[in-house]
């Protein structure tokens, strides 16, 4: 049989191209074809040395000096008495033990630690995306994040320790895992509530295969976030807790396009204040005078934004802003009354499932009455600007009358890194029936302000 590839136009490539594993691979008499032996041999290779190698913090970049990462050791000397033997690796050593306690403030409502594991490799390659999207999503429910540490020679059982050292709600493990011949660069997130010595992996959840063929950073991420508030709204960890993944796509044809993996990656990376802030000058952005809020403008009565903290009220109110909508997951902090705003409202969505539909409804219903009133003008926000305050907005223009995709168009140009309407969140049933409810109840709508878009900087 000859080594020569199979044409590009064979049904076999593209089918190949979808999966890493060696199926269909042919034959060379009654051996591999020396291309597939030569991978194998290369992919066998990497999988030997990932188990082999030391974790570097070095090797993280700007990370150690974002986070003041320091490394500690378990009680396996060595990297030889780790493979050999398990029960050294969920321990962690005295010194260990001294530095972690010195270093980590105790009581944290997340705490992450950083773990080689059986592929260091692993944890080079993901770790730099992961740990700061991790920090944005505490930082947008409003979590206190616990200063992440390294640990060399790490089994999953260290979480234990952790959990008895510095009593964190939550712990988060970053650990590589056993590397396979698809790759040698896959890590897991094993997450415990209050772990403490006894504790098995009967009592932790694990969101597994974060690589690039795999679990993406960034829905990596917003599955360890929703899976830790879970696990703290329950009250405990492990098999009584099950991760809830967004359910399939409705049959009923799609009203709006579907959002992409890119989209989520492009929010959550931008959740930084610093990031919203390098924006500005491509948006409807307005620094509010006597502070630091900044909110989108996307109509003439709608604005869209992050969390604003108590000090944000008087910025707010001298952009003209007379009502809050808050659709995060915490309660808010600025409030109504004489001499603030005229209303604050609190909504809580989750951006890890469907809005359910009543939810929905009501939702628009509240910002239609306010948006209604004269002279409205309506902030809109969740924790970081991204996903439920933009799909909010965008779900109410489309009751108001507007395209799908005019609509999502005319937020993403209005204000940095919206993303409305992703489909974990949406589905196609939910358009139909917002575009069935708002034909009934908003139109048309009592203030022309409401759809009036402001204008786009050039």
């Amino acid at each position: 049989m000859s080594d020569a590839p199979l044409s590009p136009t064979d049904p076999i490539t593209a089918l190949l191209a979808r999966t890493p594993a060696r199926v269909l691979a042919g034959r060379a008499g009654p051996g591999y074809r020396t291309a597939t032996w030569l991978q194998l041999r290369e992919d066998h290779a990497a999988a030997r040395d990932a188990v082999h190698a030391e974790l570097a913090l070095d090797r993280l970049g700007p990370l150690v000096e974002e986070y003041r990462l320091f490394a500690v050791t378990t009680r396996a000397a060595s990297r030889a008495e780790y493979l050999t033997r398990p029960d050294l690796g969920r321990r962690l050593d005295d010194d260990a033990r001294t530095r972690v306690v010195a270093e980590c403030p105790r009581g944290a409502d997340l705490q992450v630690v950083i773990g080689d594991g059986l592929s260091a490799t692993a944890v080079h390659a993901q770790v730099p995306a992961l740990l700061p999207l991790l920090a944005a999503e505490a930082a947008a429910r409003g979590w206190r994040f616990g200063r992440p540490f390294a640990v060399r020679h790490c089994r999953v059982g260290v979480l234990n320790d952790v959990g008895e050292l510095l009593d964190p709600a939550v712990v988060v493990l970053l650990i590589g895992e056993r590397p396979g011949l698809a790759t040698a660069e896959s890590l897991s997130a094993y997450l415990a509530y209050r772990p403490r010595p006894g504790h098995t992996d009967a009592d932790r959840n694990l969101v597994s295969n974060v690589h690039a063929r795999g679990v993406p950073p960034a829905d990596a991420a917003r599955r360890v976030a929703a899976l830790a508030a879970a696990v703290a709204r329950a009250g405990a960890s492990g098999v009584g807790v099950k991760e809830e993944l967004p359910s399939g796509v409705a049959s009923a044809p799609r009203a709006s396009p579907i959002r992409t993996t890119s989209d989520v990656k492009r929010c959550a990376s931008a959740r930084g204040a610093d990031a919203t802030a390098a924006r500005q000058p491509r948006y409807n952005a307005a620094a509010a005078p006597g502070g630091t809020a900044v909110i989108y403008r996307i109509t003439e009565a709608l604005s869209v934004g992050r969390f604003p903290p108590a000090e944000w009220t008087a910025p707010l109110l001298a952009r003209g802003v007379t009502h809050v909508v808050n659709v995060s997951g915490r309660s808010s902090e600025v409030a109504a009354g004489d001499g603030a705003f005229r209303e604050v409202a609190w909504f809580p969505l989750d951006d890890s499932r469907r809005v359910p539909t009543d939810t929905a409804l009501h939702v628009l219903d509240e910002l239609h009455r306010m948006a209604s009133e004269p002279g409205a003008h309506v902030y809109v926000h969740c924790g970081a600007g991204c996903l439920r305050g933009p799909t909010t907005l965008w779900l109410y223009l489309i009751a108001c009358g507007a395209d799908p995709d005019d609509a999502r168009r005319d937020i993403e140009e209005r204000a940095p890194d919206a993303s409305p309407g992703p489909e974990r969140m949406v589905g196609p049933d939910l358009i139909l029936e917002v575009q069935r409810h708002g034909r009934t109840h908003f139109l048309p709508p009592p203030c022309p302000e409401v759809l009036a878009l402001v204008a786009v900087p050039s």
